[in-house]
């Protein structure tokens, strides 16, 4: 990384309204400390600029004042990673309301927390040819390269099941987890009915959204059937992601049934029937021979079949792997394409990010697709 030019002479910040200025000395030092820090900040393309003393370029005094001032001295007394740290702490939860934000849950228009003026600003930024990234950045919006929709994120660290023992419950999402800053943007999905099944003993996880609800009451419906909590949590954020693109018109979801089903490649097919002649033979040699002995055809091709299963286990075996390829293949098509449905690799990249620390997401993008396969909540 080429050194950090002409910032010697810049002012710490001017975020406390209290420049000072920051000296070659701590400049350079700043740039040996930042060559160390971790890759993920360079490969995004964030510069040493944009934290190094004197940048300002994350931070606004409106949200920052107490960190900035912390960060700011430690920065100028050397201690690097500190001021790092606390600059970065300063990014508030606050998102779609502040710029340069962002969380978890990717909410649109219909949000009540959704900052009118600062989508205005965005898209007149997109207007003028600015960067997407750069447009999130200053405003907290982005408009999406699959639905061609403007969305802001809300965070969803503090997503909690209220009760995450094993067992079966039915009730309403307001009462199923806490999400406060979810239900203050749609106080409508308080109302959204789950069954939530938790139990140790399934097989897998697995979670459904349905728009038109169930019963009489004409409200969306989630099912989850999780192992334990934090499986039901994620699974959660991925179909509340689902109930947040129906209510704002978004992209949606949807299941691999919708399309049609792939084939099993014909070398596979070829290679299944060689090898279900070849044990059958051997199932039907053996039966004779037992028939010899006085069995019954019956009697003896039972009898014959389970020999065989026992002997020829790798035959048997391979067998059975021949045939989950070829069910694979059958559905890898259908599979594929469900996958790439833009409400899918949403609703994903939602339960993917609860991870991030506030930072990162607002470093890291959403997951997008251009070419993802589009489906709306009509079709």
């Amino acid at each position: 990384m080429p050194p950090l030019q002409g910032l010697n002479s810049r002012p710490i910040s001017t975020i406390t309204g209290q420049p000072e200025l920051t000296s070659p000395e701590v400049m350079e030092k700043y740039q040996k400390f930042y060559d160390r820090v971790p890759g993920f900040l360079q490969g995004l393309g964030t510069t040493a600029a944009e934290f190094a003393p004197g940048s300002g370029e994350y931070l606004s005094a409106e949200r920052a004042l107490s960190f900035g001032k912390e960060a700011e001295k430690d920065i100028a007394e050397g201690h690097f990673a500190d001021g790092l740290m606390k600059y970065l702490e300063a990014f508030p939860e606050t998102v779609g309301t502040i710029p340069g934000v962002s969380a978890g849950m990717m909410v649109g228009k219909k949000s009540l927390k959704a900052s009118k003026s600062l989508l205005k600003k965005a898209m007149q930024g997109y207007s003028k040819g600015k960067s997407r990234r750069k447009i999130r950045e200053t405003t907290g919006w982005f408009k999406s390269p699959m639905d061609g929709q403007w969305r802001f994120e809300i965070s969803d660290r503090n997503i909690k099941l209220t009760d995450g023992s094993p067992g079966f419950y039915e009730t309403d999402l307001q009462d199923a987890v806490s999400h406060d800053k979810l239900f203050e943007s749609y106080p409508e999905l308080k109302d959204t009915t789950v069954d939530i099944n938790i139990s140790p003993k399934l097989d897998e996880a697995n979670g459904s959204f349905l728009n038109e609800g169930l019963g009489d009451r004409g409200v969306p419906h989630i099912i989850i059937n999780a192992r334990n909590a934090r499986e039901a949590e994620d699974l959660f954020l991925h179909e509340i992601q689902h109930n947040v693109q129906y209510i704002e018109g978004f992209a949606r979801g949807g299941s691999w049934t919708e399309f049609p089903k792939g084939k099993a490649p014909k070398n596979v097919k070829k290679a299944i029937g060689r090898v279900r002649n070849k044990i059958t033979d051997r199932i039907e040699a053996r039966t004779k021979v037992l028939q010899d002995l006085g069995m019954t055809r019956t009697m003896a091709n039972l009898e014959a079949a389970a020999q065989i299963k026992r002997e020829e286990k790798p035959l048997i075996k391979y067998l059975g792997q021949l045939e989950d390829t070829a069910e694979s293949a059958k559905k890898d098509k259908p599979f594929s394409q469900y996958r790439s449905m833009a409400g899918e690799i949403e609703a994903r990249d939602t339960a993917a990010r609860r991870e991030f620390d506030d930072t990162s997401r607002s470093i890291v993008e959403p997951e997008f697709d251009k070419n993802a396969i589009l489906r709306y909540h009509n079709n």
